[in-house]
């Protein structure tokens, strides 16, 4: 079984949060350096995890505006379309815009 990077587990975690409603399509991510802190990671950690996440279309980086999410309809990941319609993006509400609680 292949270990997961942390860049990897960070992707995964901004993935998780973006299919859970607690970022919004159409948002803006926070900072990196937001996200780094939260995470407890490196901020290059999580700009390779961004990388990731831009490779399959998920995120969309805006120079000098921020990295907003695209729709689930766009996306280019298979696993990310299916961890999304496995959850059905959409449904239900968060109850806490907090990026690490997961709420």
């Amino acid at each position: 079984m292949e270990r997961k990077t942390l860049v990897d587990t960070v992707a995964d975690q901004l993935l998780d949060r973006i299919i859970a409603g607690v970022i919004e399509v159409g948002s803006v991510l926070p900072s990196e350096a937001d996200i780094a802190a939260d995470a407890n990671v490196s901020r290059l950690t999580v700009r390779e995890a961004l990388k990731a996440l831009r490779a399959k279309n998920v995120v969309n980086v805006q120079r000098g505006r921020g990295t907003y999410i695209n729709p689930p309809e766009v996306w280019t990941s298979l696993d990310a379309m299916m961890r999304a319609t496995a959850r059905g993006v959409g449904e239900g509400s968060a109850s806490c815009s907090c990026w690490k609680c997961g709420a």
